[in-house]
C-alpha cells in the first residue's frame, strides 16, 4: 500500500517495481523492458568485461613484484588467464544469442564469480598485504554493483558471498591484526550498504502509467 499525493491509499499497479528484486510485478512487462534495453545492456557488459579482463591480467605484475617469478606466480597467472578465458566465453555467448535477455545476466554472473574466486586465490598466496587487498576488494564490489549490468539478486549474492569469503581469509591470515580485520569488515559492510541500494532502486510508479 502506498499513498498518492493527496494522501489516499492506492494499490500497487503492474508497472510498480518489486521491492526486493527491483523488477516489474508483471513478468510480461519485465520481459519487454529487458528486450527494450537489451542492446544497451550488451554494450555496457562488453565494455565492462573487456576492461575487467585487461586489468585482471595487468595486475599479475603486482603478483610478480610481490612474490618474484616462481611456481606461485605461475599459478596466479594461470588463474588470471582463466578469468580472461571466461570473459572470452561470455563474448561468444553474447554473439551467439544476441536476442536473449538471460545470456547477458548469465555471462555477467559467471565472470563475476570467476574474478572473485581468482582474487581469493591471490589473497591466499599473498596474506601479508591484507590492507591493500581490502582496498582492492572494495573497488571490485563497486564495479560489480555499479558497472556490470546484472540482476539485483545475482550481483548481491556474488558480492555478499565474496565479502564473507574475504573476511574469513582476513581472520585466518597471520598478517592481519584484530584491528585490521575489524576495519576491513566495516569498510566492506559500508561498500555493500552503498552498492545494494544503487542496484535496487526504491519502487516507484512509471510516469503516465
Amino acid at each position: 500500500m502506498r499513498l498518492n499525493p493527496a494522501g489516499r491509499g492506492t494499490l500497487p499497479s503492474d508497472t510498480d517495481l518489486k521491492r526486493v528484486t527491483a523488477t516489474f510485478r508483471r513478468r510480461e512487462i519485465e520481459t519487454r523492458f529487458q528486450q527494450h534495453t537489451l542492446a544497451q545492456t550488451q554494450r555496457q557488459l562488453r565494455i565492462s568485461l573487456l576492461f575487467g579482463a585487461f586489468f585482471e591480467l595487468i595486475f599479475w605484475l603486482s603478483d610478480l613484484a610481490a612474490l618474484g617469478y616462481n611456481s606461485t606466480t605461475q599459478l596466479l597467472l594461470a588463474a588470471r588467464l582463466s578469468v580472461a578465458l571466461v570473459v572470452v566465453a561470455g563474448f561468444y555467448l553474447l554473439a551467439k544469442y544476441p536476442l536473449s535477455v538471460r545470456v547477458p545476466r548469465f555471462a555477467a554472473t559467471v565472470v563475476e564469480m570467476a574474478a572473485m574466486c581468482c582474487f581469493m586465490l591471490v589473497i591466499w598466496n599473498r596474506p601479508g598485504e591484507m590492507g591493500l587487498h581490502g582496498m582492492s576488494m572494495s573497488i571490485m564490489l563497486l564495479v560489480l554493483y555499479l558497472f556490470i549490468p546484472n540482476t539485483f539478486v545475482n550481483a548481491t549474492v556474488v558480492s555478499l558471498a565474496a565479502s564473507a569469503a574475504f573476511i574469513m581469509l582476513a581472520i585466518s591470515s597471520s598478517g592481519a591484526t584484530h584491528a585490521d580485520v575489524t576495519t576491513m569488515a566495516l569498510v566492506l559492510v559500508f561498500t555493500n550498504a552503498f552498492g545494494i541500494p544503487s542496484r535496487a532502486p526504491i519502487p516507484a510508479r512509471i510516469p503516465g502509467a
